[in-house]
């Protein structure tokens, strides 16, 4: 992979993103996707997220709860738009997510 990551660490990115889990307090618990994950790919989302979080992509908030968040953003979306996870326009948003939203 042109990024360094294989296929079940881009998965997992892409499941963090879809869910917007790029801050603390909305941290994904990834034992929810574990039965279907596991049936996938054979092999456990935590021990991937482990992986992940030690190349500095991702953040474990509580061990106890298993729950991830995002916490580096400009390498998750290069990572994730070399193989085509996220087009070029939601790269381009990606900095709305970490702010505020105000209604017109």
């Amino acid at each position: 992979m042109a990024c360094g990551l294989v296929i079940e660490e881009l998965e997992i990115l892409n499941i963090l993103r879809t869910h917007f889990s790029f801050s603390r307090n909305k941290s994904f618990d990834l034992n929810h996707i574990a039965k279907a994950y596991l049936g996938r790919f054979k092999k456990n989302p935590v021990d991937i997220a482990d992986q992940l979080r030690k190349k500095g992509y991702i953040t474990l908030l509580s061990k106890k709860d298993g729950k991830y968040y995002i916490s580096n953003l400009e390498a998750t979306f290069y990572a994730l738009g070399e193989h085509e996870y996220v087009s070029p326009d939601s790269l381009a948003d990606k900095r709305i997510r970490s702010g505020k939203y105000h209604k017109l």
